[in-house]
């Protein structure tokens, strides 16, 4: 017998026949039952273990399977074998996540191969094209995970835009909004203006780049004089509410409560103090623009100052802005900001950040 293995494991000839095995006989099911027989579970017997249920972190079905998903998968697939050998009724509940950002992101890099951008082809036929991927690479998922011998419950497949999970989720949300739990509010988030949606935080990928810090020059609304602050935006002091300095600042002490003379726009806003500024940073003088920056945000709400947008989905100066500023791209808003600060003589110095 020993003299008929084969000198090396070739897993072609073994693991799928196996697997096969394990699905015909129902071995992932928490009822056990044979694949093709219907039946409710059984009902849970006094003294029986309590049941065992994971719930697979959907992946992606933006592309295939990489080695973070082998390592996670193994690890909950020996929990569920684990809990099955104890003798408990497991389901290792299986799925696939439709990543919205990152299939939009892929598919819009195949459209344009073919010339044409999203808006070209418009929206339905956008997002039957989607589905379309979707359906492609989910399937290879869900057979890449069957080939490393993952034992879920294949026939409880789920994907994360199913219609009854999609009704799920927008009823915890209202439940959850009912109970005070949740509130719709004002806030600042990760905004793409070329996806025209919003990021999480985990979408959202930071790097360090090289900039400039502008310190600018704003006069106070008495004329007894200015204050400089510095910014690596100036394209968004159209849109600033106030200016903050550190309470413990001795350079400004005498200055909370004055207004500034907002420059370009031609409006009065106050001079805050909070404990959020780093007085060395800059000038240890901040201009606090809420619509545009988390900090910002944050300070205008402790100081009830308004918030006003600039800027349009498609990052453009919109009718917030004086009119000689309005339907500017950002970037060139910033250098028609930066060369009329320094036509008025209120730009100070320039500094590489």
């Amino acid at each position: 017998m020993i003299d008929t293995l084969p000198p090396q494991y070739n897993p072609a000839t073994i693991e799928a026949e196996l697997y096969r095995f394990w699905l015909d006989h129902g071995c992932f099911s928490p009822d056990r039952r044979p694949r093709g027989v219907s039946a409710e579970p059984p009902s849970r017997r006094a003294g029986e273990p309590p049941p065992f249920v994971i719930m697979m972190p959907p992946p992606n079905v933006t592309a295939a399977l990489h080695m973070g998903h082998g390592l996670n998968n193994t690890v909950q697939d020996v929990l569920a074998r684990f809990e099955r050998m104890r003798g408990r009724s497991t389901l290792w509940l299986p799925g696939t996540d439709h990543a919205g950002i990152a299939t939009q992101n892929v598919v819009e890099k195949l459209v344009a191969k073919e010339g044409k951008t999203r808006f070209d082809m418009g929206r339905e036929e956008f997002v039957r094209r989607v589905w379309a991927f979707v359906t492609e690479t989910g399937g290879t998922i869900l057979e890449q995970l069957k080939a490393i011998g993952a034992s879920a419950d294949w026939s409880r497949t789920y994907f994360t835009l199913d219609d009854d999970l999609s009704r799920a989720v927008r009823e915890v949300f209202v439940r959850l909004y009912e109970k005070g739990l949740i509130y719709r509010g004002k806030y600042i988030i990760n905004w793409c203006p070329r996806c025209l949606t919003a990021l999480s935080n985990e979408e959202a990928e930071k790097e360090e780049t090289d900039g400039r810090l502008w310190h600018l020059r704003y006069p106070l609304a008495d004329g007894s004089g200015s204050l400089t602050v510095a910014t690596t935006r100036p394209e968004t002091m159209l849109g600033d509410t106030a200016v903050a300095v550190h309470p413990d600042d001795p350079r400004y002490a005498g200055l909370v409560g004055h207004r500034i003379r907002l420059p370009l726009a031609d409006r009065e806003i106050p001079i805050v103090a909070d404990t959020a500024i780093d007085q060395d940073f800059g000038s240890g003088a901040v201009k606090v623009t809420p619509a545009h920056d988390p900090l910002d945000f944050e300070i205008g709400q402790r100081h009830g100052l308004p918030v006003i947008d600039i800027l349009t989905p498609d990052a453009r100066t919109n009718d917030q802005v004086p009119e000689r500023f309005r339907n500017l791209d950002r970037f060139e808003a910033r250098k028609k900001v930066v060369q009329e600060f320094e036509s008025l003589g209120l730009l100070v110095k320039v500094e590489n950040h």
